[in-house]
């Protein structure tokens, strides 16, 4: 009898412990979240969400957030296309069209700190045509590009010139900034790779002077 009554115990706290395992895990699926540091930067500063997904912002200190355009955001600039915009504290942001977000904090854009929202769903079709974000820009570039990529699948790029050379290689990590400032004016082939070497995005990248 007591030993039926302790196994009977038993199962019953498995399941409760199981459920809520459960409801813990129902609670922290999707969760995101965006925090500015004392480095100057966002963590992450690239973000990957599904359409509809609530995005925890942490803006500390005198930070601010603020969603600028694509120009504006490669100019290092800070004037709002008006989007969202957090001065400080905790804050949810839920963005329901698909897309690229762009945002900067407003006082220290010209020490790097902006970053990138990606939200993946909805009607829209990426700009390459997969399903995987990907965005190079300035394109045609000078001295120096900025490769966003999914650093869930994108490892490394390599840029072939015209008669399929590699010329240049370099680890990715979902926003990165290579310097091509060794290659000669032309046409190049941007080529994108997994970490198992397998080719999953290229895109023309043209050099101008």
């Amino acid at each position: 009898m007591c030993l039926s009554f302790t196994l009977l115990t038993r199962t019953k706290n498995m399941r409760l412990l199981s459920a809520a395992l459960l409801f813990a895990a129902s609670l922290s699926a999707g969760a995101q979240s965006i925090t500015s540091t004392s480095q100057f930067t966002w963590n992450p500063d690239t973000l990957i969400v599904a359409a509809g997904t609530p995005i925890t912002i942490n803006v500390n200190g005198n930070h601010v957030m603020r969603e600028v355009s694509e120009a504006t955001w490669v100019n290092n600039q800070n004037t709002g296309n008006g989007g969202f915009e957090y001065a400080g504290g905790t804050n949810t942001l839920t963005l329901d069209v698909a897309g690229t977000y762009w945002y900067v904090c407003v006082p220290h854009v010209t020490s790097g700190m902006k970053g990138v929202i990606i939200v993946e769903g909805g009607n829209t079709v990426p700009e390459t045509g997969t399903t995987t974000p990907f965005s190079v820009f300035p394109n045609p570039a000078k001295d120096q590009i900025t490769v966003l990529s999914d650093r869930t699948r994108i490892a490394y790029t390599s840029i072939l010139d015209l008669r399929g050379r590699e010329v240049l290689r370099q680890d990715l990590h979902g926003m990165d900034q290579i310097n091509i400032s060794s290659l000669v004016v032309g046409s190049y082939t941007l080529m994108l790779y997994n970490s198992k070497g397998e080719m999953q995005e290229r895109q023309r990248l043209s050099i101008t002077r």
